[in-house]
Order: C-alpha cells, then sequence, then structure tokens
C-alpha cells in the first residue's frame, strides 16, 4: 500500500491535479485506493494471515481478486458521484475507437510485466510450483525484465531493490518472534481466553455481531500499529470466535486484511496518509478531514464483504475445491 501510493500514486495525484482535481480530494483518492494493493494478489498481509490461521496461501491469494475488484469499482463509483455533485472536471468524450485503441496500446506495452501476477498465481493453481518456489520465479521474471528486456535496472538500481527488500523482510522476520513472544505472554495470562469469553458473551452465535466486535478490533488496532503485527498477533485470538460463529477462515481472512490496511490510512499510524501528504507537501489535518467520506465507503464494502461470503469464496472454491 505505501509503494502503490509513494510510486504509482505520486503519478496519479499529479495527473488529478493537472486535470483540475482538488488537492484534498486528489490525495484521498490515492490514499484509499491503496488499499486494494494487498487485497489483489500477491499480498504480503494475505500471506501472514494464512501463516499465523493454518490456511491455504493459494486459496487466500485468489480469494483476495474479486473483492479487490469489487473495491475498485465501489470507489470509482464514488468518484464518479463526487464530480457530479462538486463539478468535478470533465474530459470531451473522444470516441470508443479512440479509446479502445488508446487501451490496446497501453495493454501490449505493459504485456510483459503484467504477467508477473500471472507467472505467480498461474504457478501456484496449476501445482507446477510452490508458493515460495512461485515467488521466487516471479522475482527472477521481473530481474530478467528489468535487466535485460528493458535494461531500466543496473547495478546501483539493483543493489537499492535488495537493500529496500532486506529492510523490509528484516522488520517482518523480527515482528515474527515478537509476536510469539507477545502471544506467549497473552496466553500465560489467559487474555486470549478472558478476549474470547467476552467476545461471545456479546456476540453469542450471531454471525453479525461476532463481525461487528472483530470489525471493532482491528479497527482500533489499526490506528495504533502496523496492520501486519496486528494480523500475526490478534488473528490466533478471534479466529477461534469466527470458527464458532461459522465463518469461512478465507472468508474472514479477506475481511480482516481490509480492515486491516484501512488502519494504514487513518491516523495517528496512518502510513500511507503520512506518506502521501509528505510526498505532496500537504496539511495533514485537511486530508485526514477529507479522508473521512473514503473512509465511510470503505467500511460500507467491509459490511458488503462480511455479509456476502461468495464475493470471497468463489474464485478459490472454483479454482482450488
Amino acid at each position: 500500500a505505501v509503494a502503490d501510493a509513494g510510486g504509482i500514486g505520486n503519478l496519479a495525484y499529479q495527473a488529478m491535479v493537472d486535470e483540475g482535481f482538488d488537492e484534498e480530494f486528489s490525495a484521498c483518492t490515492t490514499i484509499a485506493s491503496s488499499t486494494v494493493g494487498p487485497i489483489i494478489p500477491p499480498s504480503i498481509p494475505a500471506v501472514v494471515y494464512a501463516m499465523v490461521a493454518n490456511v491455504s496461501v493459494g486459496k487466500l491469494l485468489f480469494g483476495g481478486i474479486v473483492p479487490g475488484f469489487f473495491m475498485g469499482f465501489v470507489m470509482m463509483a464514488y468518484v464518479f458521484v463526487w464530480s457530479k455533485r462538486n463539478n468535478g472536471p470533465k474530459l470531451e468524450w473522444q470516441g470508443w475507437r479512440y479509446y479502445l485503441v488508446h487501451l490496446l496500446h497501453a495493454f501490449i506495452s505493459c504485456l510483459l510485466p503484467l504477467l508477473t501476477p500471472a507467472i505467480l498465481l498461474g504457478g501456484i493453481y496449476l501445482g507446477v510450483v510452490t508458493t515460495t518456489e512461485a515467488a521466487a520465479v516471479a522475482v527472477l521474471y521481473s530481474l530478467i525484465l528489468g535487466v535485460v528486456i528493458y535494461k531500466t535496472m543496473g547495478f546501483k538500481d539493483l543493489t537499492a531493490s535488495l537493500k529496500s527488500v532486506f529492510i523490509a523482510s528484516g522488520s517482518v522476520l523480527l515482528i515474527i518472534p515478537a509476536s510469539k513472544c507477545f502471544s506467549f505472554v497473552l496466553t500465560a495470562e489467559s487474555l486470549q481466553d478472558k478476549l474470547y469469553q467476552a467476545f461471545s458473551s456479546f456476540a453469542g452465535d450471531s454471525k453479525f455481531l461476532t463481525a461487528l466486535c472483530v470489525t471493532v478490533l482491528f479497527l482500533i488496532l489499526g490506528c495504533l500499529s502496523d496492520p501486519n503485527v496486528n494480523i500475526m498477533v490478534f488473528v490466533p485470538m478471534v479466529l477461534p470466535l469466527l470458527n464458532a460463529a461459522g465463518f469461512d477462515p478465507v472468508h474472514a481472512g479477506i475481511c480482516i486484511i481490509v480492515i486491516a490496511m484501512i488502519g494504514n490510512i487513518t491516523p495517528p499510524v496512518g502510513v500511507v496518509l503520512m506518506t502521501t501528504c509528505s510526498l505532496q507537501h500537504l496539511n495533514i489535518e485537511r486530508v485526514s478531514k477529507a479522508l473521512l467520506p473514503w473512509i465511510g465507503v470503505l467500511m460500507g464494502e467491509v459490511v458488503i464483504l462480511w455479509l456476502c461470503e461468495p464475493i470471497v469464496t468463489f474464485v478459490p472454491n472454483l479454482l482450488m475445491g
């Protein structure tokens, strides 16, 4: 999500502002849409959830495809409604032929990079490689594209990329033992049982109240700490509650990941919010205020995902049984 906001999101923000969109609205569009990045595979939070919840990584990755596109379409609809109500800038219609030609040209020029997730998911689905091997193949393919095909990656770029990977991987590898220690303390103090009893007494067998408890918990946690930390530490606590309520673990996983990603855009620890405001030199208080409707849109999407399990489970069940 941070990479989306700081990379392509930076270009998208400038394009929106150049077309006449409000600066705060353009920043909020970039910030909110970054939550889709970790939902559509490949997804690090999905792998983290699969590890702690002991579910299929492949099913979880495929489970994020439809919800990711659904979230994107809903946000596009909100942009359309906002533009209509606020008299947003319009482009003159050039005809279907014009846009189809440009779309086809863009698709052909991006075809090789677009094959990267296809190689990753296709290798897992066909059983040719394991999840880890698929990741290695995707990285090797990307390296070949950058060094040999497009010749945009030199030795300096490669070392900088490796450095960023080591830093990102190192933080996750540090989080894992820390979360295990924290989980041990919680278990020793019976806090997991107390949390389970508190939620059980409130929610009972109601799927709605169970989903409400989990949503509120991860929303609060999202304001305080990193999404991957929250998933690793607190998913083992709420998973028995979700199982008792009859939730599919893959379905619950995608819902939790979406809620955790909303934490990336909410202050005071909204990393994407901070990154975007820093890059664009925007006032964080004003952007946070303008972001409230977007958070409402995202929460509406969370409610729909909780209520409509097939949105998540249809693709993985179709492909993997």
